[in-house]
């Protein structure tokens, strides 16, 4: 195995094995904390146009819905725990999970926004 293979298994498993959790307090022995981790994901809806979606009524296919609130929340997970990877935590406790809204939600989308403490354990 190569040495690139070995540090992208190696940094993978970090993503993986990376406990994330809402307590603020917990029974694990904390060695140090890193800091406050935060992240902003906007999430945009994709534009149909006009005349696939008339095609798509007209064949009476229905459109795909997607749970874009879990899509964009999986999003911020992973820019959040690559961040506690820079800052050399293993951990994230205290995860707080928010959205806002954007104008017109169809046109503008929402921002999810993530905030833990990176902790080493």
């Amino acid at each position: 195995m190569s040495t690139t293979q070995r540090s992208t298994e190696n940094v993978f498993n970090k993503f993986q094995d990376m406990l994330v959790t809402t307590e603020n307090t917990t029974n694990i022995r904390i060695k140090a904390r890193c800091g406050v981790i935060t992240t902003d994901f906007h999430y945009e809806f994709k534009r149909t146009p006009v005349t696939k979606r008339v095609w798509n009524f007209l064949r009476k296919k229905p459109e795909q819905k997607s749970d874009f609130l879990q899509h964009a929340i999986e999003m911020a997970m992973l820019e959040l725990k690559a961040k506690a990877i820079r800052l050399d935590a293993n951990a994230i406790i205290g995860l707080s999970v928010d959205y806002i809204v954007l104008g017109d939600f169809k046109k503008n989308g929402l921002i999810v926004s993530l905030v833990g403490t990176g902790i080493k354990i």
